[in-house]
């Protein structure tokens, strides 16, 4: 696999330049070659977040979890064609060549490829790099090489949901299809040993990694560490554990001593997380630090908000990553969401309709989760929502908070609209809103859209102040929770309902809709679509969570079931989109 020996060999000098904007690390980039103390030392943890969330419309979390978007059965494809392969992931053409996922594959290994780095020096020596390191700095070391192991088995576990069969509990998992580099490549011979090893091996890797940054990792930030690793953005052991009962999960793991009820139960139980009582908050952090007085909720995010990365690219102020535009009410320059913002420029007035837009909630969804009736009304349960719907704290500003937003249809441009609503040109405007309100008027989307047909969009992305710096939860403690009732679901222990219902109890708008009804009973179904409401457009492992289950993937709005998931899904990944040159450099290793 050629690309990989590349990769690997170019990843010796990429973690030298691949941090010179990450400002959370509140240090200048050495001119030394290479990491001569432990502040320098910073940048070998750091590179591989860089490589993994940052990147514009190439990054690759944003691509991640995009694609699941298209590949789900609650979104629907508008007909929208732009720039991206979106038609073969909705219609899960797993036998074509997709260019992004070739590209991901590279990151990955890219990402992979810097973590070996990283681990390759601080092993040195018996883990202490640096002879002169006192006993706190040997810490520091360990902090960082836990750091190191969780973003190599994070880089593993998307290479594997994605390139490879759905792990089959208790099947033997022997497919070969990736690289296992669990070590630095220093020399071509080694290069040269690039035979791909079973699906379970990898498994076998994440986990063993995982389990090292538990051990490595702290939960939290304490005094003597570098001042970096108080931003949030950066993984402690909780941010291990919930990654290591997702591994667990995806392997049907579901109970026992080591499983992913174990983690999510030492996560919940000592974690110090607990919900925000505004499911906004946790799409309204523009924070440099992050800390856990800020947001109690969120383990892990994506951290967005550096000013000076920013200030870099002047000439391209946008967010660091894109692709949530496919799918996202707000545009990517919003300030304040576009909601309430009155100025005169063009910014705040990107929260109508974009021209980009591909994806919006799929109708059978809705209906299921309750927020539409048959005939495209809104319903109360989606009005007492506080996702779906929450004033805020000004009752002038409608929908300011919610983290879906509701269109009532398309119009081809105002001389249609006014005809059609006698002669008002407001387009339904919010009271004190900036943006164009209820409907879309848009000759492009007119061809798409019924001129009374209800689309609902996902509204958390670029909604802070300013919404290039917005930062972005990648674990959070409501997905534990639904996890976790998956998983006594699965495994025939008590307490599902509990777990649902901290989830649906915090989303519940108790002035609007008085007390809240716990709901009993609660299948796995249930949970599924409870997590369509929680998690949707940001749930970056949604095929491979409802294989672990045995869900069928069906059909959602597409014209028909023929491209539906089915177990044990021994097809439904892309085979044919590992980029041709490690194929090639592949047969030829092996002949």
């Amino acid at each position: 696999m050629k690309n990989i020996v590349s990769i690997i060999i170019l990843s010796l000098g990429l973690f030298f330049s691949s941090c010179d904007n990450d400002a959370f690390l509140k240090i200048q980039q050495p001119q030394e070659f290479g990491w001569q103390n432990m502040t320098e030392l910073e940048y070998a943890a750091v590179s591989p977040y860089k490589n993994m969330f940052y990147g514009g419309y190439s990054a690759s979390l944003a691509i991640i979890v995009t694609n699941q978007v298209m590949m789900s059965d609650y979104f629907r494809f508008l007909g929208n064609v732009e720039g991206y392969s979106t038609d073969q992931f909705y219609n899960r053409k797993f036998s074509q060549r997709i260019p992004e996922l070739e590209g991901l594959y590279t990151s990955l290994y890219t990402t992979i490829g810097l973590t070996n780095n990283g681990l390759n020096f601080v092993l040195r020596n018996n883990g202490n790099p640096f002879l002169s390191a006192d006993s706190t700095e040997i810490k520091e070391v360990k902090r960082i090489r836990g750091e190191l192991h969780f973003m190599r088995a994070y880089a593993y576990y998307q290479l594997a949901t994605n390139f490879c069969p759905a792990y089959i509990a208790g099947g033997a998992n022997d497919s070969k299809i990736l690289v296992k580099r669990d070590s630095v490549v220093l020399n071509s011979i080694s290069a040269l040993n690039n035979s791909p090893v079973t699906t379970s091996e990898i498994y076998d890797l994440m986990v063993s990694d995982l389990k090292k940054a538990k051990a490595f990792l702290p939960v939290d930030w304490a005094t003597g560490m570098n001042v970096a690793y108080k931003n949030r953005a950066r993984a402690n052991k909780w941010a291990a554990s919930a990654l290591l009962a997702q591994v667990y999960f995806t392997m049907g793991k579901f109970g026992g001593t080591e499983s992913a009820m174990t983690e999510y139960n030492d996560i919940i139980a000592n974690g110090g997380y607990s919900l925000n009582a505004d499911p906004f908050a946790n799409f309204n952090n523009q924070s440099t630090t992050i800390l856990k007085s800020e947001n109690s909720e969120v383990i892990f995010w994506a951290f967005y908000a550096d000013q000076r990365l920013l200030d870099a690219k002047q000439s391209t102020k946008m967010h660091e990553a894109l692709r949530y535009t496919h799918f996202n009410k707000c545009g990517r320059d919003a300030m304040n969401g576009g909601n309430g913002n009155l100025s005169n420029g063009t910014s705040p007035k990107w929260s109508i309709f974009m021209s980009w837009i591909q994806m919006v909630m799929s109708k059978n969804a809705l209906t299921e989760m309750g927020w539409i009736n048959a005939d495209g009304t809104e319903t109360n349960s989606a009005k007492w929502d506080k996702r779906y719907y929450n004033p805020g704290t000004d009752a002038a500003y409608l929908n300011q908070k919610g983290l879906f937003y509701r269109f009532e249809g398309a119009y081809t441009d105002l001389t249609a609209y006014t005809t059609a609503k006698g002669g008002s040109a407001q387009l339904g405007r919010r009271k004190g809103a900036s943006d164009d309100g209820k409907f879309i008027v848009d000759t492009k989307f007119a061809g798409l859209i019924a001129t009374d047909e209800p689309t609902i969009l996902v509204n958390k992305y670029y909604r802070s102040a300013d919404g290039k710096i917005q930062n972005i939860p990648v674990i959070r403690l409501a997905e534990i929770y639904l996890n976790r009732a998956m998983c006594k679901l699965k495994t025939g222990q008590t307490g599902a309902e509990d777990d649902f219902n901290m989830v649906a109890a915090r989303a519940w708008n108790t002035t609007l809709g008085g007390a809240y009804t716990p709901k009993t009973g609660v299948t796995e179904r249930d949970v599924l679509v409870q997590r369509w409401k929680e998690l949707a457009g940001e749930d970056a492992w949604y095929v491979p969570f409802c294989e672990a289950c045995g869900f069928t993937i069906g059909a959602g709005n597409r014209a028909d079931n023929s491209t539906d998931l089915v177990a044990p899904y021994s097809s439904s990944y892309w085979s044919n989109s590992i980029p041709l040159s490690e194929i090639d450099f592949q047969k030829k290793i092996m002949n």
